[in-house]
């Protein structure tokens, strides 16, 4: 405490100054402190890496005051912090809260906890529910988020209506008063997430995928976002005339026509190190969230610590008893690794360890132990053909195909959102899966001959995923969320009849065996994944046993499609295994900036 109250004594004296002044506080100059979050110990929620996977932070218009997510012991709750206190103070009735955002009169804090949306007096008082996102219709399209739990980043209109995105889907609207929330946009090519209103009624900033998409605008009236800055995240608009956002760990801001809603300028960096929820291992913590605000009275609050750490990992073979043996090639950030069908190559989507290296799709050679480029953007989630002499792949808008071997140009197959899963024995038809608007994640099929056209499989208003045909090509087994959480389902190929469901308690992921007697999926433990099987019995009917768990560990499970594979003869597995990351210190201090928009107009007239 008395740390924190010698680091608030520059605010202390500095605000009385600056907020006394009213309307010439710009002529004050920029004044830079420390703000203790006492009697809070970190900036929470919680995470494996002791830092915010969403925004934890928000200031009121005048600056005055702060309100963070608080973590203090095994208790993670809202804390207001007033510049001229001492310490924070909790908010009562906010236990388990994260993500707050302001009300325009910055009387109310809304927030997430329990699965509901939700509002409290910043002052403290009754906490009044919004809507319950557990009991709306849909849930969420990823297995990586639980069900009301998938809220990332919100924001409360002049309307009175608080606009929030989802982890790989849309924007969302409710009222502030309650009620059930409604679609606002589709996300085909990724996600709409951190949305933030302009003023007027304007429209809304967001950011556009978490894959790198960037910073975008969404017209008052429109259902379509457009693409403002690339390579950006968590934008907001600045009084009078610029957008602030977060590149790789740098605050950066560019000039912006608020009534043409056009970028005009170049965009130029302000502060370094900015913590930003990007890089991680764990994809659901990849929101994009910069933990920064800025007040309309020009003080700027951020906590520092730029991108999440490397984490490292590596493909490696694990037994059926769950023994480990490393595959010898480089480490770096893998994922959806699968095997060619001569079971000699390995194609993977890899981010290296080193920034030299090209980030895209490899091929390893695991006679030579050699890891090889074959593309060099983002793709990733690649698939052998049938014959194993091309690798299918989805980018960042699209689908495309390659040789193997590298010797031609890459051909696009599918615009939009495509992750391709399973191919027919005989090499003809593809199974993907693509988002609805509607209906959420579908399974399609589409022909690789001349005539490509796409048809629906499994379109219904559930979520449906990790299509693999069966090794006789009679069977389908896929994850779908319709009883409220991801489970296995088998379904007969390419005529659906009646399914069955093969997990209990949640899974996603399921692989055959290739001798067809048996199936294999994913499911969640404590930190760690479960790969089970059961012994299954095709034919003419489809007859099944009791899953077991083979082994757990900390392995990869990022969504669809599957995140590893099974060898030809089902007694190991190719997956990637997750080491240790560099940890870093929780952050317990935030900076301040009072007086900041007097740094921003240097900047803009080019003085350092």
């Amino acid at each position: 405490m008395i740390v924190g109250a010698l680091l608030a004594i520059p605010i202390l004296v500095f605000s009385g100054y600056v907020f006394g002044r009213g309307s010439d506080r710009t002529s004050a100059p920029p004044v830079h402190a420390e703000l203790s979050l006492v009697p809070a110990a970190n900036l929470g929620p919680p995470s494996p890496s002791d830092r915010p996977p969403r925004p934890a932070l928000a200031v009121t218009a005048d600056g005055r005051r702060i309100v963070f997510v608080g973590v203090a012991g095994a208790t993670t709750q809202l804390y207001v912090r007033s510049l001229d206190a001492r310490q924070a103070s909790a908010i009562a009735g906010t236990a388990g809260a994260h993500t707050p955002f302001l009300s325009p009169d910055n009387q109310w804090v809304g927030f997430l906890a329990d699965g509901a949306i939700r509002k409290v007096p910043v002052a403290g008082g009754p906490v009044v529910a919004i809507a319950d996102l557990k009991a709306t219709d849909r849930v969420t399209p990823s297995a990586l988020v639980q069900p009301g739990t998938d809220f990332y980043g919100a924001s409360w209109g002049d309307d009175g209506t608080i606009v929030f995105g989802r982890y790989n889907d849309g924007l969302w609207q409710v009222p502030a008063g309650g009620g059930t929330p409604s679609r606002m946009t589709t996300a085909p090519k990724g996600a709409h997430r951190l949305p933030h209103h302009l003023p007027g009624e304007r429209g809304v900033l967001l950011t556009m995928d978490g894959q790198g998409g960037g910073v975008a605008v969404l017209p008052r009236g429109a259902t379509e976002p457009r693409l403002l800055i690339e390579r950006a995240t968590d934008g907001r608009f600045v009084e009078p005339s610029h957008i602030v956002f977060a590149r790789v760990g740098l605050l950066m801001a560019v000039p912006f026509d608020l009534d043409r809603l056009t970028v005009t300028g170049t965009p130029f960096a302000l502060e370094e190190n900015v913590m930003v929820a990007a890089g991680s291992g764990a994809p659901a913590a990849n929101s994009g969230a910069a933990q920064f605000d800025v007040a309309r009275s020009g003080t700027l609050v951020f906590a520092t610590g730029g991108l999440y750490p490397a984490a490292p990992s590596r493909l490696v073979w694990v037994d059926r008893s769950g023994r480990i043996e490393p595959i010898q090639t480089s480490t770096g950030t893998f994922s959806r690794p699968r095997l060619s069908p001569d079971g000699r190559r390995v194609a993977v989507a890899l981010q290296p360890a080193s920034a030299a290296e090209p980030e895209g799709i490899y091929i390893a050679d695991l006679d030579r132990h050699a890891l090889t480029p074959l593309t060099r953007a983002r793709e990733w989630s690649p698939l052998w053909s049938a014959d194993g002499s091309q690798i299918l792949f989805m980018q960042l808008d699209g689908m495309g195909r390659v040789r193997a071997d590298g010797s031609s140009p890459i051909e696009r197959l599918r615009d939009g959102t495509a992750y391709p899963h399973s191919i027919t024995r005989d090499g003809t038809v593809l199974l993907f899966h693509t988002n609805g608007a509607e209906s959420g994640a579908d399974i399609w099929t589409m022909p690789l001959g001349a005539d490509r056209t796409a048809r629906p499989l499994l379109n219904t208003p559930a979520n449906e995923s990790w299509a693999e045909i069966s090794p006789d090509g009679k069977w389908l087994a896929y994850g779908s969320d319709s009883s409220g959480r991801f489970e296995v389902y088998v379904q007969s190929f390419p005529e659906l009849g009646p399914r069955e469901q093969i997990s209990v308690g949640g899974a996603d992921s399921p692989l055959w065996n290739p001798n067809g007697r048996e199936l294999f999926f994913l499911s969640p433990g404590q930190g760690t994944v479960r790969l089970n099987a059961v012994d299954v019995t095709p034919g003419s009917a489809f007859t099944f046993g009791t899953p077991r768990v083979l082994f757990e560990g900390r392995f990869s499970r990022t969504g669809s499609p599957t995140s590893y594979d099974v060898s030809s003869d089902g007694k190991r597995f190719l997956m990637v295994e997750y080491l240790e990351p560099p940890r870093q210190p929780p952050v317990t201090r935030l900076r301040v900036v009072l007086n900041w928009f007097e740094e921003l107009k240097r900047r803009v007239c080019g003085k350092p």
